[in-house]
């Protein structure tokens, strides 16, 4: 039996998100415009350099944010759950690191 091909590992330009608004004036957090993997996610990068736009390169954050619908807000209870979730991350990958050492 053969087993299946192991999926290359993932990094953290396989997946981008571009949020607009942070802090509007009407409670928003900000609001997915952009999301996409593969060479989308590159074109949203590229784009966003060319424009001078901020990168921040967090494949955990952008993999979360990525399953928002295009154009939806982001509330503040979800970057509450979205806060929550990446520390869990975080500490996940940093106690995998160790371990690996």
């Amino acid at each position: 039996m053969t087993k299946p091909p192991t999926p290359e590992p993932k990094t953290p330009r396989d997946v981008a998100v571009a949020v607009q608004g942070e802090g509007t004036p009407d409670g928003e957090t900000g609001r997915v415009v952009a999301s996409g993997h593969g060479e989308i996610a590159r074109q949203i990068i590229e784009i966003a350099a060319q424009h001078g736009i901020e990168i921040r390169k967090d494949a955990d954050l952008a993999e979360v944010l990525a399953v928002l619908e295009t154009d939806s807000p982001i509330p503040p209870e979800v970057m509450a759950i979205v806060a929550e979730l990446l520390g869990y991350v975080y500490r996940a990958n940093n106690e995998a690191m160790a371990d690996e050492s």
